[in-house]
């Protein structure tokens, strides 16, 4: 990402997506392309959307609550949610809940992997801020941060 003004990312000799650093970043058109640019790699849960007063998806036979839906989901439908570590927000008003399996540090920053809704989610967080392992937080992800991607053909839905 620091040596090209566009990048190419190819899968099996198929062009995954074309573009610049950023935008292959911020805006992954495959679920291949998320999980190979960026260090740790983008979360990806999959699920699918539930009926109900506010959008959730099912993972794991477990619901997530969530600011917003995703474009054009009906119930049902298979989704796959992608989620970059550094979008996970570790704070006490956060809608969800999650045990802290592993506290890497390094230094600036501290990469701790939590277990929510049945799934292992990556957290980049402040490296000063204290957090222990075994402790159960509260997290959450601002509607801007949540990349979707269809379920069946992990092809990026919506913006």
């Amino acid at each position: 990402m620091t040596l090209g003004d566009r990048i190419v990312v190819m899968k099996d000799g198929d062009v995954q997506q074309v573009g610049s650093p950023l935008t292959i970043y911020r805006e992954p058109a495959t679920t291949f392309v998320a999980t190979f640019i960026g260090s740790p790699s983008m979360n990806l849960l999959n699920g699918r959307m539930t009926t109900g007063p506010s959008p959730a998806l099912a993972v794991d036979n477990t619901e997530l609550r969530l600011a917003v839906a995703p474009p054009s989901a009906p119930p049902g439908v298979p989704l796959t949610l992608g989620i970059r570590p550094e979008a996970v927000r570790i704070d006490q008003d956060g809608p969800q809940s999650a045990v802290v399996d592993e506290v890497e540090l390094l230094g600036g920053e501290t990469i701790v992997s939590l277990t929510a809704s049945g799934a292992r989610i990556n957290a980049k967080i402040d490296g000063a801020r204290p957090i222990n392992r075994g402790a159960t937080v509260r997290w959450s992800v601002a509607p801007a941060d949540l990349h979707w991607f269809d379920g069946v053909t992990g092809k990026r839905v919506g913006g």
